[in-house]
């Protein structure tokens, strides 16, 4: 056994059943403070039990008055009655009508794609997402009934997953960060977050790198890739029903009433519902959303298989191997010419649900795949390896290089894009990915040297490779920078911070001298406020953009509030027009410093707008819930200042702001944001 290594333990976590609230409920694409484990803890503090979908209880002795008022603000408009109290339970009515759920109109917003266009992304009232969560939890069995009947499908809910807590070093240290969060079937984790596991592949990218995908790409000379349009803009929530209860059931007048209540018919209501009752289309982002459309894509899914045997002898696995990745299809054929046929027959099933194929996405290729995108790949990771210098010696002469060649990477990076006629967004996905681990490895080897010299007679030494694990690294952080600036998105901000984050808990580990470590963060602190002045084409204040502010925030190296006004004037963006997240995000940098208290005040006024439109435009009714849920954390604002922006009592402010909750938004999210980061980047879908 490994010394000082202990033998792994796990311990079963008692199942939850809101924890779907967690992983299901929110895109991935928001700004790293903005989450629902703040509204799980304080479910789980209270007990919160669903009776049914108009009662819950939850523990008395656990409900204080803040209590009360925050569980009133998740409802929102929905009036909220205690019922009564026995044993141990106070028991809740919700006043919804003949409605299966609250109609709410949800918070849409703006993110930019690694590809440059702009995708509507959409964040559910957190009534709603209670709601789901509790269908989820409940009707679990029939998702997992109705995700596993495909052969073609490489990504859906294989079973609910396990929670398991490690205490084995050994293993946590070994843990798959690039899956921290979200379960895929056939890898182990010290803990899981996501409510189900998935199979085969939680990532677009690992399908496309997999031996499963070679394997097709030799036994297949053809490769038919299609796409369908729109997806989930144009799913008819009704069809939902068709596949669970029959079409005929479902399209009925007299058997419709009784199809109503059933697992298709809820997931149909609740569909509706969260979407202010829109039947054409459903939200896009959240995870519940992707299971909704693999139930009606794996019906088609087996029409597809059984039509291709029974009237056109197409054998599977024989004549073609078909994996469809959400909603994108990888046809692989043995005889082009059957080629055509597979597509007219599953455009044929995809109309029955009122969806088509893109015909511009359709891709004919032979195999195995030569594409520039792959040598493009393999390039710049030989590249970075062979730029990456890190020689070390533990042994009898102790010593260390570490060094990276910004300027070679640069220019090879330009270099295989020029030769690859490739996009910047189509490339830097995968560069600043590969550049993290790279650098990882480089830096984790380069740490046991300083680690072998931090004892006495090698202080010289000891000072000298920190102060060269400091260029090393900002030689890193320089090539990032660059990559990012070519094709600003929110996944690529992500992988930004998370490169500079960990380069600045490498060189805390080091434990470098404070001189040198203000002295590295100076430097991104000008790079990161570069990006933000540097607009290439956008008038919008994106999610990329929230994600480069908060990563300054979390360096603890603010814009004042001219600067902050700077950002705004060159997007053409007014105060008015801030959104919610917009808003909380710059309250977070703002926070309670003297330079940009002026900026703050106008955001206060931004919110305390937004706060009160939601009482009479629909649209708004997200935003204020949203804000209800997550401002009183904000230490930067008095408690006058929040009762003029809520309009909330004295009493009620004093109460919400003693009780420390974060629901919807973590002002001290600092204290874990490297943890968080690989969180984030673990949900990511594309």
């Amino acid at each position: 056994m490994l010394e000082g290594y202990t033998i792994m333990q796990l311990r079963q976590i008692k199942k939850n059943a809101n924890r779907a609230i967690l992983s299901e409920v929110l895109p991935y694409e928001l700004p790293l403070p903005f989450d629902s484990h703040g509204l799980f803890q304080f479910q789980r503090k209270i007990k919160f039990e669903w009776i049914n979908q108009k009662e819950f209880r939850v523990l008395e002795s656990r409900l204080d008055n803040s209590g009360l008022i925050w569980l009133e603000l998740i409802f929102d408009k929905t009036p909220l009655t205690k019922t009564k109290s026995f044993e141990k339970w106070a028991y809740f009515t919700l006043s919804i009508k003949k409605d299966k759920a609250r109609i709410a109109h949800p918070y849409k917003y703006v993110t930019r794609r690694n590809n440059g266009k702009l995708r509507e992304l959409t964040v559910i009232h957190p009534h709603s997402m209670l709601d789901i969560s509790r269908f989820i939890d409940t009707y679990s069995d029939s998702i997992l009934y109705y995700t596993n009947r495909s052969s073609f499908s490489i990504r859906h809910p294989y079973k609910v997953a396990r929670l398991i807590q490690s205490q084995d070093k050994y293993f946590l240290a070994n843990k798959d960060n690039s899956e921290f969060n979200l379960e895929q079937h056939n890898l182990e984790y010290d803990y899981v977050s996501s409510y189900f596991t998935y199979r085969q592949y939680n990532n677009i990218y690992r399908f496309y790198s997999s031996a499963e995908f070679r394997a097709y790409e030799r036994k297949y000379p053809n490769l038919l890739k299609l796409d369908v349009a729109k997806c989930f803009d144009s799913i008819y929530t009704h069809t939902i029903s068709w596949v669970t209860n029959g079409w005929n059931a479902s399209k009925d007048k007299t058997s419709r009433n009784k199809t109503t209540d059933t697992f298709g018919g809820l997931f149909d209501a609740y569909l509706q519902a969260m979407n202010y009752g829109e039947t054409s289309g459903i939200i896009i982002g959240p995870e519940f959303s992707r299971i909704f459309a693999e139930i009606i894509l794996q019906e088609v899914d087996v029409a597809l298989e059984r039509e291709l045997a029974d009237e056109h002898n197409l054998v599977h696995g024989v004549d073609y191997e078909i994996k469809r990745y959400v909603d994108d299809y990888f046809i692989f054929l043995a005889n082009i010419g059957h080629g055509d046929k597979i597509r007219d027959t599953l455009e044929k099933h995809l109309t029955h649900f009122k969806l088509h194929l893109n015909d511009k996405k359709t891709e004919t290729l032979h195999t195995p795949l030569q594409s520039h995108l792959s040598i493009a790949k393999y390039r710049v990771l030989k590249n970075l390896n062979e730029l990456t210098i890190c020689d070390i010696t533990l042994e009898d002469d102790i010593k260390g290089t570490l060094y990276f060649s910004s300027d070679k990477a640069l220019i090879e990076y330009k270099s295989a894009l020029l030769d690859s006629s490739l996009d910047h967004g189509e490339l830097a996905n995968f560069y600043l990915y590969s550049l993290e681990q790279v650098t990882k490895k480089a830096t984790k080897k380069y740490l046991k040297y300083i680690q072998k010299i931090e004892t006495p007679g090698f202080e010289s030494k000891s000072r000298l490779a920190k102060s060269n694990l400091a260029k090393y690294l900002m030689s890193v952080i320089d090539v990032a920078f660059f990559v990012y600036a070519g094709a600003p998105s929110a996944s690529h901000s992500i992988k930004l911070a998370r490169i500079i984050v960990s380069a600045i808990d490498t060189l805390k580990t080091a434990r470098i001298s404070y001189i040198e470590l203000t002295s590295f963060t100076g430097k991104i602190e000008v790079e990161l406020k570069s990006q933000l002045i540097a607009v290439r084409d956008e008038k919008d204040f994106g999610l990329h953009t929230l994600n480069i502010i908060d990563c300054l925030t979390y360096l603890g190296v603010g814009m004042n509030s001219d600067e902050i006004e700077a950002v705004l004037k060159r997007r053409g963006v007014s105060m008015q027009q801030l959104d919610t997240l917009s808003v909380l995000t710059l309250m977070r940098h703002c926070g309670s410093r003297a330079e940009a208290v002026t900026f703050h005040e106008k955001l206060a006024i931004r919110a305390q707008n937004i706060i009160q439109l939601g009482l009479v435009d629909p649209k708004y009714e997200t935003e204020r819930a949203i804000l209800q849920l997550s401002i009183f954390g904000n230490t930067g604002l008095t408690n006058n200042d929040l009762q003029k922006i809520t309009k909330f009592s004295a009493g009620t402010v004093n109460l919400l702001r003693d009780s420390n909750l974060n629901l919807l938004f973590d002002w001290s999210i600092n204290d874990s944001y490297h943890e968080r980061l690989l969180l984030k980047s673990a949900r990511a879908v594309y």
